[in-house]
């Protein structure tokens, strides 16, 4: 019985942490050329009205998908203070790029461009702002 509530004692920190919310993640849509694109914004805990975060935005990997790029991110912008935007795009997938494809190219550069636009909107909402002097941008290969 002491070992069973020992366990439970020591592994209750453990859990604690797996749930641990650095904080709120905000799904929003875009149209972009006809094509509906999802779009997020990560905003850290404890953001004070009037706060002014930079903004890191963050073109996913071969999967494409922008919720998947966040998780990565959490807990550095909580850390650090900043906020983190991504957008579905299309052309960054595992089988690579193709010339041809100038028009999906330039419709997720649309994709990224208005939806930081809806992500400035969505933060100015909230009463915080994202400094756009202070706006970086990263991503893998292709993406970026």
């Amino acid at each position: 019985m002491r070992r069973a509530v020992a366990l439970v004692l020591l592994a209750a920190p453990l859990l604690g942490q797996a749930e641990r919310s650095y904080g709120e993640t905000v799904r929003l849509k875009i149209d972009v050329g006809g094509e509906e694109r999802k779009i997020a914004l990560f905003i850290p805990d404890g953001a004070k009205k009037g706060e002014v975060f930079p903004l890191l935005v963050a073109l996913p990997d071969t999967r494409s998908k922008a919720m998947l790029e966040l998780g990565q991110w959490q807990q550095p912008a909580y850390d650090k203070r900043f906020c983190v935007f991504s957008v579905d795009i299309n052309t960054s997938g595992e089988k690579g790029w193709h010339p041809k494809e100038q028009l999906e190219m330039q419709r997720d550069m649309e994709a990224v461009t208005e939806g930081m636009k809806v992500a400035y909107e969505e933060a100015k909402k909230r009463g915080i702002q994202l400094d756009d002097s202070a706006t970086m941008i990263t991503g893998h290969s292709g993406g970026t």
